[in-house]
């Protein structure tokens, strides 16, 4: 499904979670505090410059120091009706290598506690609505993570075949997630993995430089989970497509929106065909990457986004019970996955179906957001792992299956089309075709009740 983010990273001992919300959202709680204890990345904004401040570096830096000054007012005002100083941490500062309209803000703040009350609470300052310095944005840099998932990470491992070659001059299929392990597949995967033809490959936004590896430290290897999926929907076929590696998530399966919109500027500016999006938060729609999802959209590049899944115990995992606290609402929405709304023919997004054409008990569902649902007629919401001796479950992986499948359809294709246009497609092609009575019956949970067979 997600490298910055995940509020199990955030504190620090007994702290309570800063960010409340299933997986990630943004809003901000207050948070007790309790003896000589610190909170990690009290503020995380992202920046984003316009075109003319962006190539001007002395701009970006008074900005820059504008919001470091923003923060330390705060403090100071806070401080001064308080018994407890806060102390700023040395604040960083992340730059996008591929984009220099993208940088990020953070600071940790640390303290002595002198008042044993418990009536102490701290309150990140909001992002300033506009800054003094003119040329940029800032926005609350939200996290996000691989939409929850059983993975035993503790499962035998194995290898994919992967017999063919890559095409080269195919389809780049990009996927934005915890990386890939080249190990999990055989050999001929390196020659699949999309380098820049300019010979300066970038793999790694975790923690927004773009340098580094793209191995998947994930415990259960989500990125290399999806990377198969995609893959095997080539097995029948004489060529592969090109594999752009976009490593935006951390081993704990977690990013954030500043990782994200880096990789995805990436996949923009090198023309990828397809980019997977197996992630995801819940909350509201975030500014900065929205605009990039815009641009995506009017390359015409096509965006495969996971409909994201609820906690809980998988007990309930192959029920034909409804939970209508699962269905994606204006009230309650997964991002970028309800982008689809607003960006129809370019945003698909993608949820598991159960054996009766409902949804998967712990995946999301909605016949406004949800495109399109993925129904296996063999293991019900399950899907069998193909790199280790496991099952794994989740929108995350009904995600990849769709990605796949556009994949192979684009393989030799001149030119580019819209996401609309595969879809309509792929349902033509379906043997066997969708039924009214289907359609009817699965329009309750995915729009006009289009579904693929897995």
């Amino acid at each position: 499904m997600s490298p910055h983010i995940l509020p199990k990273k955030l504190l620090f001992g007994l702290i309570p979670i800063l960010f409340s919300v299933i997986l990630i959202s943004c809003k901000v709680e207050p948070v007790r505090v309790l003896d000589s204890q610190k909170i990690r990345k009290w503020v995380s904004w992202q920046v984003q410059f316009n075109a003319k401040t962006a190539g001007d570096s002395i701009a970006k830096k008074a900005f820059m120091a504008e919001l470091r000054k923003y923060v330390e007012n705060y403090v100071s005002k806070y401080n001064e009706g308080s018994k407890n100083d806060i102390r700023l941490l040395p604040p960083r500062e992340l730059n996008c290598a591929c984009d220099p309209a993208l940088s990020a803000l953070e600071v940790d703040i640390d303290w002595d506690r002198t008042d044993t009350s418990g009536s102490d609470t701290r309150v990140p300052p909001p992002p300033p609505p506009t800054p003094g310095v003119s040329g940029g944005e800032v926005e609350q840099n939200t996290e996000l993570s691989a939409p929850s998932t059983e993975i035993p990470a503790a499962a035998a491992r194995m290898v994919m075949n992967l017999p063919g070659n890559d095409q080269k001059g195919g389809p780049v299929l990009a996927i934005i997630d915890t990386g890939i392990d080249t190990a999990a597949f055989s050999g001929n995967i390196y020659s699949m993995i999309w380098q820049s033809p300019s010979g300066q490959t970038l793999h790694n936004f975790a923690y927004g430089n773009g340098f580094g590896g793209f191995r998947d430290d994930h415990a259960g290897r989500h990125g290399t989970q999806v990377a198969s999926l995609i893959l095997e929907q080539f097995r029948d076929k004489e060529a592969y497509p090109q594999v752009m590696v976009l490593k935006a998530m951390d081993s704990l399966g977690v990013g954030s929106t500043f990782s994200v919109t880096c990789a995805l500027s990436y996949a923009i500016q090198n023309k990828a065909s397809l980019v997977n999006m197996s992630f995801g938060y819940y909350g509201r729609s975030h500014r900065i990457l929205k605009q990039y999802i815009e641009r995506a959209s009017k390359d015409s590049i096509v965006m495969v986004c996971a409909a994201g899944n609820v906690d809980g115990v998988r007990t309930e995992l192959c029920s034909t019970t409804l939970d209508v606290g699962h269905e994606l609402t204006s009230g309650r929405q997964f991002f970028p996955a309800c982008y689809s709304r607003e960006y129809p023919a370019n945003v698909i997004t993608v949820a598991g179906l159960n054996t009766a054409l409902g949804p998967c008990y712990y995946q999301n569902y909605s016949n406004t957001y949800v495109t399109l649902g993925i129904m296996n007629t063999q293991n019900c919401c399950f899907f069998n792992s193909l790199i280790q001796q496991s099952s794994v479950e989740g929108s995350s992986f009904a995600t990849p299956v769709a990605s796949g499948r556009i994949g192979v359809m684009k393989l030799g294709e001149p030119g580019k089309r819209v996401g609309s246009f595969y879809v309509n497609s792929l349902l033509g092609a379906r043997v066997p075709a969708i039924t009214s009575s289907e359609r009817v019956n699965t329009a309750k949970y995915v729009k006009n009740g289009d579904f693929l067979l897995y």
